[in-house]
């Protein structure tokens, strides 16, 4: 089998019989890859915009969920409100109001709690009461 050349080969005369139909007339696509530019650059201004479009929108959020996170970390600490404040409320009222205590079981239910200020007082006066200095004999 001869090794045929493609780049020295005549062209073809469309009038021979058996020869392609090509569409010479105006506007026709007369070869396969003929590019398309006004399409392409209408595709690639479309894309390069809604890529602008999308690292502008992810920035707008992402400085939004920044801001927000910085906000809710700025509330002070033990603020009416805030988890913190809730459960300092819980404790300062069980410290200063006397009542059963709601930790223990129904068994041991005679065991009340008494407010700190008493409780302060009580271990001052224990203390002192075993402190002090055996009188002389």
């Amino acid at each position: 089998m001869d090794k045929q050349d493609y780049t020295t080969s005549p062209p073809i005369d469309p009038n021979t019989p058996g020869a392609p139909i090509v569409n010479t007339t105006s506007g026709g696509h007369v070869e396969g890859d003929d590019i398309n530019v006004p399409f392409v650059a209408i595709l690639i201004t479309t894309c390069a915009i809604l890529l602008v479009i999308l690292v502008l929108g992810l920035e707008a959020w992402f400085f939004h969920q920044d801001n927000a996170e910085r906000t809710a970390k700025s509330v002070p600490q033990g603020a009416p409100g805030s988890p913190l404040g809730i459960l300092l409320e819980e404790q300062t009222a069980e410290l200063h109001t006397p009542g059963p205590n709601p930790r223990l079981s129904t068994k041991e239910a005679t065991v009340h709690r008494i407010d700190i200020n008493s409780a302060i007082d009580d271990t001052v006066t224990r203390y002192n009461t075993l402190n002090t200095p055996a009188a002389p004999r």
